[in-house]
């Protein structure tokens, strides 16, 4: 059994491996049941996962909590992109490569990263795939009234 963990601990000690940056629903947080087992998936085929909770929500202190703001879930993807990139990540890993990165969301987050994924630019030349489970793509008084956010005049 230490044999494996050993070999295990090696085979994460592999810069060459991608990273994914998971993002969770409306009101989850990272540690939320129903996300582990794509957590262990990735895992077990090697990928380097990035969890994190949108500010206002998680184990972290402070007012106000479990605020919902989609720009602000937006932002703090974009930082999870800018930490696995930042010079002291990138300059010190062993664990993943930081120009091989994907993005996993769903629900709330699968839109979140579609966004976060079209308005890159190419700012994020690193970004290499997106994945958007079932994506809310409207807001909730658009989909009661039936109407899109892209339908309406400006």
């Amino acid at each position: 059994e230490n044999n494996n963990q050993n070999e295990n601990d090696e085979n994460h000690r592999n810069p060459d491996r991608p990273v994914i940056i998971m993002a969770h629903g409306l009101g989850l947080t990272q540690n939320a049941p129903s996300l582990i087992p794509f957590l262990k998936a990735f895992l077990n085929q090697n990928y380097c996962v990035l969890t994190f909770d949108y500010a206002t929500f998680g184990i972290s202190d402070g007012l106000p909590r479990h605020l919902v703001r989609p720009y602000q879930h937006i932002q703090d993807i974009q930082a999870a992109m800018e930490f696995v990139t930042s010079p002291t990540v990138r300059d010190r890993n062993l664990f993943f490569n930081a120009s091989r990165i994907g993005l996993w969301g769903t629900s709330f987050a699968g839109g979140h990263q579609l966004v976060v994924a079209a308005n890159n630019n190419n700012d994020n030349r690193n970004l290499r795939a997106v994945v958007s489970m079932v994506p809310h793509l409207v807001s909730g008084v658009e989909t009661v009234l039936g109407r899109a956010l892209w339908e309406q005049p400006y």
